[in-house]
């Protein structure tokens, strides 16, 4: 693939910018790190792009990801043109912005974050930070293409977040859990507050299962603002019987469903996806379409089965309850033997995941991927420390895979798990670079 002047520039220019992504800890979530106003004044020198197509918008703490490839891989199939921004990426930055499932091409990349760069001015201190500049290449990205529709993924909470300048068609907010406490707020009840952020005055709002004061706050920002909130099991079910999903919605049943990930929190995602389609009345999807779409809606290193001896199954959990999503997952394909890698940032809830992995592992190997944020790796193995008796430090995530495989063997199963940075490092050594 050719590599642009243009690319290697705008990557160079984004490297200088504020990344809160890879520092040690996000900022505090105020105003003072993240001023949608400046942002949404800086978009109105582009000509307001992302007011040129709806915009599903999607928060949540675990599944924002899945649902997001989920929807537009379902009105790809209905035939429509959809542009998508997801983050964090894995190994290159163009895979945030996609159109019609393809990567930004290098040369648009280059040209988009270029534009944005001249529209911006000269970085302020603390402000275009690197989220909030390849933010703006997105939408501007997608209004060249003239998109159908955008599926635009949160950042971080959704109050203060750079995609929350967007007018949505519908607001969805996927599975709260206890993650980035230290920002958000120590509680379910703080992180929904700043998830349910992305509700509009006037748009419907989405939302998968939630514990009972989550799913409180919820109610109350929809009710706030004067709109309907739909809930997944109450709003609409499904129904599995092992291979197929029957969807029970609010416009009908859709059957034959039959989900590239067949773990029980990609039916929830998928179940809070379509229910986000039932709202979207002036988008016709047809029931083959959520078929295909269905079918086809893998998102990489979300509960990702690498076929091999050893099998490898390549997640970002970074919680209990998505290390026990993963277990589900490992359990039904699982051979003799459990080896975990694991690599965490610093902020996430390792203990919760060491003691959800830990007693099923015959061994946890650690590795530290290559950013700031990465735990050490004998911080890692401190958390596994009675929860599993053989404990390995893979130092490098490279390394790492080379210890699992090895304690796995070739009947046994290795699980990856704890950030997208390790993912990213391990998609690496398995498939290569992407530019």
């Amino acid at each position: 693939m050719e590599v642009s002047e243009g690319y290697i520039e705008a990557l160079e220019f984004l490297d200088g910018l504020v990344n809160y992504e890879k520092g040690e800890r996000f900022p505090k979530y105020d105003t003072r790190a993240y001023d949608l106003e400046k942002f949404a004044e800086a978009l109105r020198a582009l000509g307001d792009p992302h007011r040129s197509y709806p915009v599903i918008h999607i928060a949540g703490s675990k599944g924002k990801g899945s649902t997001a490839y989920m929807l537009s891989e379902v009105l790809r199939a209905a035939g429509y043109k959809v542009g998508m921004f997801t983050s964090p990426h894995l190994r290159s930055v163009r895979e945030r912005i996609q159109v019609d499932g393809a990567l930004i091409p290098p040369r648009d990349f280059g040209d988009a974050v270029a534009i944005v760069k001249d529209a911006f001015g000269e970085p302020e201190p603390k402000f275009r930070t690197y989220f909030e500049t390849i933010t703006a290449a997105a939408f501007l990205y997608f209004a060249w293409h003239t998109v159908d529709v955008a599926v635009v993924e949160v950042g971080l909470g959704g109050r203060l977040d750079a995609t929350n300048v967007v007018d949505p068609a519908v607001s969805v907010i996927t599975s709260l859990d206890l993650e980035h406490t230290h920002v958000l707020g120590d509680t379910l009840a703080d992180i929904a507050r700043e998830q349910a952020g992305i509700i509009k005055p006037g748009r419907p709002a989405v939302s998968a299962p939630q514990d009972r004061v989550g799913m409180g706050v919820l109610h109350e920002r929809a009710a706030d603002v004067g709109v309907p909130l739909y809930v997944v099991g109450e709003d609409c079910a499904v129904e599995f019987d092992g291979r197929t999903m029957t969807y029970f919605g609010v416009t009908g049943a859709k059957s034959g469903i039959v989900p590239a990930i067949p773990a029980t929190v990609q039916r929830t995602n998928a179940a809070t996806a379509l229910l986000a389609l039932e709202q979207l009345i002036e988008f016709d999807v047809p029931e083959t379409a959520v078929r295909s779409g269905m079918a086809n809606a893998a998102a990489p290193a979300r509960c990702q089965v690498i076929p091999g001896k050893p099998v490898m199954v390549l997640d970002t959990a970074c919680t209990a309850t998505a290390a026990e999503n993963l277990l589900e997952t490992v359990r039904g394909i699982r051979g003799s033997r459990l080896v975990a890698l694991c690599g965490f940032s610093l902020d996430k809830d390792v203990e919760g995941v060491a003691e959800a992995i830990g007693p099923d592992a015959y061994a946890v190997v650690a590795a530290s991927a290559d950013v700031p944020r990465a735990m050490p790796v004998g911080e890692v193995l401190g958390h596994f420390v009675g929860l599993c008796e053989r404990l390995e430090p893979g130092v490098t995530p490279a390394d790492g895979l080379v210890k699992a495989r090895r304690l796995a063997g070739r009947n046994g199963l290795v699980a990856i798990t704890g950030s997208f940075y390790l993912a990213g490092e391990i998609l690496e050594q398995l498939e290569g670079a992407i530019p």
